[in-house]
């Protein structure tokens, strides 16, 4: 009897161990790192009429996040200024100087986020701030989230104010030859953290 029972018990605990609900847990709490290779950071300004494409080549993502308890999930993207890369030696050049980007004195840009929410199934927007060349603005970022037990997978865009942060001083802070607007957008592959 008691080994029956022993052996009901231990059942009992492995069909536990492996049910759906542990296993959907395990999926959506957990630290994720971003894939360089296979991300991408995007971003588009208005230069002499045309939309003119950018990225940057280097960046990391570090992501925390349970889909079934947000308040304790977090955001962080660090983004090296001088990975920025328009096709062009003069612009990537240009970007670099104090009355852009300013890259010598502020050489990264880094978002924060500890305020994660649900828009609809798998949309959701992160709810932080945004540091570049200095400055600090509060910037909500919609993506979406898709995830298995080794990798995910966040997707989405924002636009942004280039003059907000003080990017293009002095003849450049007219939009008649660059645009003030910036749309960011982004696709990042996402692994567990070792």
């Amino acid at each position: 009897m008691r080994v029956r029972i022993l052996y009901q018990a231990i059942l009992l605990l492995t069909l536990l161990w492996q049910s759906p609900t542990s296993h959907a847990a395990g999926q959506s709490d957990a630290n994720w790192c971003s894939s360089q290779k296979q991300s991408e950071l995007r971003f588009f300004v208005r230069f002499e009429g045309t939309d003119t494409p950018g990225v940057f080549g280097r960046f990391q993502v570090n992501m925390d996040i349970d889909t079934e308890a947000l308040p304790d999930s977090s955001l962080e993207v660090t983004i090296p200024i001088a990975s920025a890369d328009m096709n062009s030696p003069d612009l990537n050049e240009g970007m670099l100087q104090p009355e852009w980007f300013g890259a010598v004195d502020f050489p990264l840009a880094e978002f924060r986020s500890t305020q994660i929410e649900r828009i609809a199934n798998n949309d959701f927007v992160a709810l932080g701030s945004l540091s570049l060349k200095g400055k600090e603005q509060a910037v909500r970022v919609p993506f979406s989230w898709q995830s298995d037990a080794k990798r995910a997978r966040i997707q989405g865009s924002l636009n942004l104010s280039r003059i907000e942060f003080g990017i293009g001083l002095g003849e450049w802070s007219d939009d008649s030859t660059i645009g003030h607007a910036v749309r960011v957008e982004f696709d990042v592959a996402l692994t567990p953290c070792d």
